[in-house]
C-alpha cells in the first residue's frame, strides 16, 4: 500500500509452472515456492516507500506468524519497501523492521 492505495497482491504458490519460475535466479531449484512478498512485488510498479501487509492464514482459519524471511527481507530492502506490517496470531501482529 501506498497513499492509500493498494499497489499489488500477492499468494503464496508453489513452483509447478515453468511460466512463474525465473530459472536465472540462482537458486532457483531448491526453492520450490514463491512466498507472497515475492508475488506482490513482482505485480507491483514502484514500491518504493510502500508499506506491506502480510496474513498467513491456515487451513482452519488461525493466523498465523507471517514474518518475512531473510531472503524476502533482503527483497523487500532493495525494493524500497519503508515498513512490513505481519500476523503473529489471532490477536497480535508484528512491524519489521521493528518500530524505534
Amino acid at each position: 500500500m501506498k497513499g492509500g492505495s493498494v499497489l499489488a497482491v500477492g499468494q503464496s504458490k508453489l513452483r509447478t509452472n515453468p511460466a512463474i519460475c525465473d530459472f536465472d535466479e540462482p537458486g532457483v531449484r531448491e526453492r520450490v515456492s514463491i512466498h507472497a512478498e515475492m508475488d506482490a512485488l513482482k505485480r507491483c510498479g514502484n514500491p518504493k516507500g510502500a508499506v506491506i501487509y502480510v496474513a498467513r492464514i491456515g487451513r482452519s482459519n488461525d493466523i498465523g506468524l507471517a514474518k518475512p524471511c531473510r531472503a524476502c527481507q533482503k527483497k523487500l530492502i532493495a525494493a524500497g519497501i519503508k515498513r512490513v506490517v505481519y500476523t503473529i496470531n489471532n490477536v497480535e501482529y508484528g512491524v519489521w523492521p521493528p518500530e524505534e
